[in-house]
Protein backbone atom coordinates (compact mmCIF):
# COMPACT_ATOMS: atom_id res chain seq x y z
CA UNK A 1 0.00 0.00 0.00
CA UNK A 2 1.62 3.19 -1.32
CA UNK A 3 1.22 6.89 0.37
CA UNK A 4 -1.32 8.60 -1.23
CA UNK A 5 0.88 11.85 -2.93
CA UNK A 6 -1.79 14.11 -2.44
CA UNK A 7 -2.06 14.47 1.41
CA UNK A 8 0.54 16.47 2.63
CA UNK A 9 2.50 15.45 6.21
CA UNK A 10 4.00 18.12 8.11
CA UNK A 11 7.91 18.10 8.49
CA UNK A 12 9.52 17.70 11.61
CA UNK A 13 10.46 21.39 11.97
CA UNK A 14 6.61 22.81 10.45
CA UNK A 15 5.57 20.43 13.88
CA UNK A 16 8.26 22.10 15.92
CA UNK A 17 6.73 25.57 14.52
CA UNK A 18 3.05 24.71 15.35
CA UNK A 19 3.82 22.52 18.78
CA UNK A 20 4.22 24.76 21.81
CA UNK A 21 7.93 25.09 22.96
CA UNK A 22 8.69 23.78 26.50
CA UNK A 23 9.06 27.41 27.98
CA UNK A 24 6.31 28.33 26.85
CA UNK A 25 4.62 24.75 28.26
CA UNK A 26 6.29 25.96 31.46
CA UNK A 27 4.97 29.55 32.01
CA UNK A 28 1.24 27.79 30.95
CA UNK A 29 1.94 24.99 33.60
CA UNK A 30 2.48 27.93 36.22
CA UNK A 31 -1.03 29.88 35.31
CA UNK A 32 -2.78 25.96 35.34
CA UNK A 33 -1.16 25.59 38.53
CA UNK A 34 -2.09 28.85 40.35
CA UNK A 35 -5.75 27.89 39.03
CA UNK A 36 -5.87 24.51 40.36
CA UNK A 37 -4.17 25.69 43.94
CA UNK A 38 -6.24 28.69 43.89
CA UNK A 39 -9.85 26.36 44.41
CA UNK A 40 -7.67 24.09 46.97
CA UNK A 41 -7.04 27.17 49.33
CA UNK A 42 -10.54 28.88 48.86
CA UNK A 43 -12.24 25.00 49.01
CA UNK A 44 -13.20 24.39 53.47
CA UNK A 45 -11.56 21.71 54.76
CA UNK A 46 -15.18 20.34 55.50
CA UNK A 47 -16.29 20.10 51.63
CA UNK A 48 -12.90 18.23 50.97
CA UNK A 49 -15.28 15.40 51.56
CA UNK A 50 -18.22 16.09 49.33
CA UNK A 51 -19.03 13.46 47.14
CA UNK A 52 -20.48 13.09 43.74
CA UNK A 53 -24.20 11.68 44.43
CA UNK A 54 -23.49 8.95 41.78
CA UNK A 55 -20.46 7.88 43.10
CA UNK A 56 -19.55 8.24 46.67
CA UNK A 57 -15.77 8.18 46.46
CA UNK A 58 -15.80 10.23 44.47
CA UNK A 59 -14.65 13.49 46.61
CA UNK A 60 -12.96 16.58 46.22
CA UNK A 61 -9.84 15.36 48.29
CA UNK A 62 -9.27 12.33 46.22
CA UNK A 63 -9.43 15.14 43.01
CA UNK A 64 -6.53 16.74 44.33
CA UNK A 65 -4.65 13.97 45.29
CA UNK A 66 -4.61 12.11 42.40
CA UNK A 67 -2.99 15.26 40.46
CA UNK A 68 -0.32 15.02 42.97
CA UNK A 69 0.26 10.92 42.38
CA UNK A 70 -0.48 11.56 38.59
CA UNK A 71 2.74 13.49 38.32
CA UNK A 72 4.54 11.04 41.02
CA UNK A 73 4.10 8.38 38.71
CA UNK A 74 4.49 10.30 35.71
CA UNK A 75 7.94 11.67 36.87
CA UNK A 76 8.95 7.61 38.11
CA UNK A 77 8.72 6.75 35.20
CA UNK A 78 11.09 9.32 33.60
CA UNK A 79 13.39 7.89 36.26
CA UNK A 80 12.66 11.17 38.59
CA UNK A 81 13.73 10.47 42.16
CA UNK A 82 10.69 11.10 45.01
CA UNK A 83 11.62 10.68 48.36
CA UNK A 84 9.84 7.75 50.14
CA UNK A 85 8.06 9.81 51.88
CA UNK A 86 5.85 10.67 48.54
CA UNK A 87 4.54 7.20 48.40
CA UNK A 88 2.73 7.67 51.54
CA UNK A 89 -0.94 8.67 50.11
CA UNK A 90 -0.37 6.28 46.94
CA UNK A 91 -3.25 3.58 48.41
CA UNK A 92 -5.52 6.43 48.74
CA UNK A 93 -4.78 7.89 45.25
CA UNK A 94 -3.95 5.97 42.93
CA UNK A 95 -7.54 5.18 41.86
CA UNK A 96 -10.13 7.53 42.29
CA UNK A 97 -12.85 4.94 42.60
CA UNK A 98 -11.65 2.91 45.27
CA UNK A 99 -12.93 3.38 48.63
CA UNK A 100 -11.17 5.44 51.63
CA UNK A 101 -12.08 6.18 54.46
CA UNK A 102 -11.83 9.77 55.48
CA UNK A 103 -9.85 9.69 58.58
CA UNK A 104 -6.78 8.26 56.15
CA UNK A 105 -7.16 11.15 54.19
CA UNK A 106 -4.31 14.20 55.00
CA UNK A 107 -5.52 17.12 56.55
CA UNK A 108 -5.93 19.82 54.15
CA UNK A 109 -2.63 21.46 55.08
CA UNK A 110 -0.69 18.05 54.80
CA UNK A 111 -2.26 17.63 51.38
CA UNK A 112 -1.29 20.70 49.95
CA UNK A 113 2.08 20.32 51.31
CA UNK A 114 2.23 17.04 49.59
CA UNK A 115 1.08 18.60 46.30
CA UNK A 116 3.65 21.60 46.58
CA UNK A 117 6.13 18.97 47.29
CA UNK A 118 6.01 16.43 44.58
CA UNK A 119 5.00 19.23 41.95
CA UNK A 120 8.33 21.24 43.29
CA UNK A 121 10.42 17.71 42.70
CA UNK A 122 8.75 17.09 39.23
CA UNK A 123 9.24 20.59 37.23
CA UNK A 124 12.68 20.59 39.09
CA UNK A 125 14.06 16.92 37.17
CA UNK A 126 11.96 17.84 34.11
CA UNK A 127 13.75 21.10 32.80
CA UNK A 128 16.22 18.67 31.88
CA UNK A 129 14.20 15.95 30.25
CA UNK A 130 12.07 18.17 28.83
CA UNK A 131 9.30 16.32 27.71
CA UNK A 132 6.79 18.52 26.13
CA UNK A 133 3.99 16.33 25.68
CA UNK A 134 3.80 15.15 29.52
CA UNK A 135 3.73 18.64 30.87
CA UNK A 136 0.94 19.53 27.99
CA UNK A 137 -0.81 16.35 29.44
CA UNK A 138 -0.54 17.69 33.20
CA UNK A 139 -1.50 20.98 32.35
CA UNK A 140 -4.67 20.04 30.85
CA UNK A 141 -5.05 17.42 34.23
CA UNK A 142 -5.14 20.76 36.41
CA UNK A 143 -7.81 22.54 34.74
CA UNK A 144 -9.71 18.97 34.26
CA UNK A 145 -9.36 18.49 38.39
CA UNK A 146 -10.11 21.85 39.10
CA UNK A 147 -13.49 21.64 37.01
CA UNK A 148 -13.94 18.30 38.68
CA UNK A 149 -13.95 19.92 42.04
CA UNK A 150 -15.84 23.03 40.48
CA UNK A 151 -18.90 20.20 39.72
CA UNK A 152 -18.74 18.53 42.91
CA UNK A 153 -19.45 21.97 44.70
CA UNK A 154 -22.12 22.76 42.41
CA UNK A 155 -23.78 19.30 42.65
CA UNK A 156 -24.13 19.93 46.22
CA UNK A 157 -25.15 23.69 45.79
CA UNK A 158 -21.87 24.85 47.87
CA UNK A 159 -20.50 28.71 46.80
CA UNK A 160 -17.83 28.04 43.70
CA UNK A 161 -14.73 29.62 44.55
CA UNK A 162 -13.95 32.52 42.65
CA UNK A 163 -11.01 32.06 41.02
CA UNK A 164 -10.05 33.40 37.67
CA UNK A 165 -7.78 32.42 34.91
CA UNK A 166 -4.58 33.98 34.14
CA UNK A 167 -3.49 32.20 30.89
CA UNK A 168 -4.39 33.88 28.14
CA UNK A 169 -3.97 30.78 25.59
CA UNK A 170 -6.29 28.82 27.42
CA UNK A 171 -9.74 27.96 25.63
CA UNK A 172 -12.97 26.30 27.40
CA UNK A 173 -16.07 24.74 26.32
CA UNK A 174 -18.95 24.29 28.04
CA UNK A 175 -19.58 20.91 30.12
CA UNK A 176 -22.34 20.22 32.17
CA UNK A 177 -23.40 23.67 32.21
CA UNK A 178 -19.63 25.15 33.78
CA UNK A 179 -16.84 26.26 31.65
CA UNK A 180 -13.91 23.38 30.96
CA UNK A 181 -10.48 25.18 30.11
CA UNK A 182 -8.23 23.73 28.56
CA UNK A 183 -4.99 24.74 26.74
CA UNK A 184 -5.51 23.44 22.97
CA UNK A 185 -2.87 21.66 21.07
CA UNK A 186 -1.25 23.44 18.93
CA UNK A 187 -0.13 27.08 19.00
CA UNK A 188 -2.37 28.39 15.96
Amino acid sequence: MGKNKNHSYLSDLELEQVMYSYSVLVEEMEHARKYFLDHVYEIDEKDLFICSQSDSDQTIVRHIGYLGYFEKEAGKKLEIAFSYRMDVYDQIFCDLSDFVENKEIPSKENLIQFLEEIHNTFMDDLKFIKKSELLYTIINLHYAQAHEIRSLLKAKKQSLPDVQISSKTVLFRTQNHEKLYYLPMYTN
